[in-house]
């Protein structure tokens, strides 16, 4: 979800010159004005605390002044306290019942807060004050997505787009609602989110992955590798081309990357796993035993990781600890066999790294 236009990286957005005459409320008001400013400042700067006393000043100077209760929220919100964060969304839509940004913000605190439906109604409120709110039409796509409306996810992607042509982020949530079913036009969407943006590494991520499913393995990997130049630290990229070298019949690439993964990841057992499976399939059994330790060591549940030792082990002459590697896997998976199945864990990878 975009936070484009409510971080504190953006000018902030002052209260118009005050018209009093009277000195004292001159005086109180620029006074609130200056820790509002501070507070913006702090929050930039990433001092959250210090951020909040600031606009606690401005609020106990001026009471009535909505921007210190939004910066407020906001803070709130990046410290992960959504309902403090709608507390003080809510006061200042109240002070300006016309506070388009306050809504949108309230409606990003209610989604984080698994609120959906009332972060389509604040979404929707905040289009109403600001029919040009291209983010808002954005965070209420994603929204709609989330719960099904895919039809109203691409409506609301598409008026954003329109909005804002140069929108790489709407296009790429539109291309993820279109990739399945209409494969070729969301990878005309990633495309054009990457002519926009062309570091933009989910939008390679996800343009390799809907060319893996048509078949195109060569382009896939050819993304999976653009998105690792951009972050050398894409677990989840090495992970995914992995599986597309593996397809393709590149079992020592794929270990390669596997490697690279478990050097950027190595409490991922899943990765662990599947690299044994690999190694065994290549003759390499002692490789493949590290590499299950190594699994059951962090995730001592995992029925297939015994059941694979336990396969190796008897493979290798090492009949007695085999046994007793089946019998455990027999005894975690409640005895339904039907779960060693290597063809799965490729899968498992992916949706934990989308998590």
């Amino acid at each position: 979800m975009a936070l484009t236009s409510c971080l504190f990286g953006v000018t902030a957005l002052f209260p118009q010159p005050v018209l009093s005459t009277n000195p004292t409320v001159v005086s109180q008001t620029n006074s609130a004005e200056a820790n509002l400013k501070k507070g913006i400042e702090k929050g930039r700067a990433g001092d959250y605390e210090g951020a909040i006393a600031e606009f606690n000043k401005a609020i106990a100077i001026d009471p009535r002044n909505p921007k210190a209760y939004f910066y407020r929220g906001l803070t709130y919100y990046l410290l992960g306290n959504d309902t403090a964060a709608i507390v003080d969304y809510s006061q200042a839509i109240k002070i300006d019942p016309k506070y388009a940004e306050a809504y949108k913000n309230r409606g990003d605190a209610k989604s984080s807060d698994n609120d959906e439906l009332g972060a389509i109604a604040d979404y929707s409120q905040a289009i109403k004050i600001d029919p040009k709110y291209a983010e808002a039409y954005e965070n209420r796509a994603e929204i709609k997505y989330s719960l099904g409306d895919k039809q109203g996810a691409i409506a609301d992607y598409s008026q954003a787009i329109k909005i804002y042509p140069k929108y790489a982020e709407a296009y790429k949530g539109r291309g993820d609602v279109k990739r399945f079913g209409d494969e070729r036009g969301a990878i005309a969407d990633y495309s054009q989110a990457i002519k926009i943006n062309p570091n933009y590494v989910e939008a390679y991520e996800n343009r390799a992955e809907v060319k893996y499913s048509l078949g195109d393995k060569q382009g896939a990997i050819a993304d999976y590798s653009q998105a690792i130049k951009i972050d050398p630290q894409n677990a989840k990229a090495y992970d995914m081309r992995a599986e597309v070298k593996y397809s393709l019949g590149d079992k020592q690439g794929a270990i390669i990357d596997f490697s690279q993964s478990i050097q950027i990841d190595p409490e991922d057992a899943e990765v662990y796993f599947v690299r044994g499976v690999i190694k065994d399939e290549l003759g390499d059994k002692q490789g493949a035993i590290e590499d299950f330790n190594q699994a059951i060591q962090i995730n001592p549940r995992d029925n297939s990781y015994y059941f694979y030792r336990g396969v190796v082990r008897y493979d290798l002459g090492d009949t007695q600890r085999g046994i007793s590697d089946l019998r455990k896997a027999l005894e975690l998976s409640k005895g339904n066999l039907f779960g060693f199945r290597f063809r799965y864990r490729f899968k498992n990878i992916q949706s934990r790294r989308n998590r």
